[in-house]
């Protein structure tokens, strides 16, 4: 951590594990996200990218500057000495954000999708565009032709990662027609807003993590939360989907269509199996992803087209 300080002056110490073993609210931080304090003792938010995760820093900064004067609770990214946003230390990329936590949130998920409505209201206007699913339908095809060759050859593809092409492939087929009819409308969503990217700040909570923002459809951001927050808990069942999909109708949130209501999981599901970002890392970009974390995507995959497809 020696080069991270002499690159930002004003942190006088970096702390990563020994920090988790004192304040146990940060025991889910990493080496990838940790807290570092200043000369002041002031404390920083700071992420890690190592160098494949370039274009997610990118990405992340581009959020942020877009959603800057809309959202409130979002750390401030500091201007660097060696970058504009970021410095570069051996084959890590770091950014330095500013706020003092007291830990990250524990949310009961009710309350997790009213800071999230919260958020959307402020992140989106009230304008009623419709989301283009032609234009990433013909993507998704384009793509998928170009990676068959790499299916049916099995190169480089282990058996979960062909059987999960596959299953998304057949399931695209059975459903396009249907979805690609439905009135959708075009909305910013966060796209990863979980309890473990929420940071409390005595009285604020920082919302960190805008890296996977995007255009989409609401209930994209939604049932992402709700189906994988359950998951993780061990709580994944249809009547608790069910319950807090409801919940969500009830609270005061931005304009869904008719077609969005009626189709709120059935439009997740689509947009997951369709996911040009997921095609594209790992069969394109030859950059697999981890075996459990996709067994556990497959899971739930196969969970909701058995309860609600």
């Amino acid at each position: 951590m020696d080069k991270l300080k002499k690159n930002y002056p004003f942190l006088s110490e970096c702390i990563i594990e020994d920090f988790s073993l004192s304040h146990s609210k940060f025991n889910n931080l990493t080496k990838r996200h940790f807290v570092a304090k200043s000369d002041s003792n002031n404390k920083f938010f700071i992420k890690a990218f190592d160098l494949s995760d370039k274009n997610r820093l990118i990405a992340e900064i581009r959020s942020r500057e877009f959603f800057s004067g809309l959202i409130s609770n979002m750390p401030k990214i500091y201007q660097t000495y060696n970058y504009s946003y970021y410095v570069k230390i051996d084959n890590i990329y770091y950014i330095v954000m500013d706020f003092i936590s007291e830990g990250q949130c524990k949310l009961p998920l009710n309350e997790l999708l009213k800071l999230q409505s919260v958020m959307h209201k402020k992140i989106n206007n009230n304008s009623l565009l419709l989301l283009n699913l032609e234009k990433n339908n013909s993507v998704f095809i384009a793509k998928h032709k170009r990676i068959t060759k790499l299916v049916n050859k099995n190169k480089g593809l282990n058996k979960i990662h062909r059987d999960y092409l596959l299953f998304c492939w057949d399931e695209y087929l059975s459903l396009k027609e249907d979805i690609l009819k439905l009135e959708i409308f075009k909305r910013n969503i966060h796209g990863d807003f979980f309890n473990i990217n929420l940071v409390k700040d005595f009285k604020k909570i920082w919302i960190i993590d805008w890296e996977k923002t995007t255009e989409s459809a609401i209930c994209n951001d939604i049932c992402r939360t709700i189906i994988f927050e359950l998951f993780m808990k061990n709580s994944l069942n249809k009547r608790n989907v069910t319950k807090y999909i409801k919940e969500y109708f009830k609270l005061k949130n931005i304009r869904l269509s008719k077609d969005e209501k009626e189709n709120f999981i059935k439009i997740f599901y689509f947009l997951w199996i369709t996911n040009l970002s997921f095609v594209g890392r790992l069969y394109e970009g030859n950059v697999p992803l981890k075996p459990k974390m996709l067994e556990e995507d497959f899971e739930i995959l196969k969970f909701i087209k058995n309860n609600f497809i």
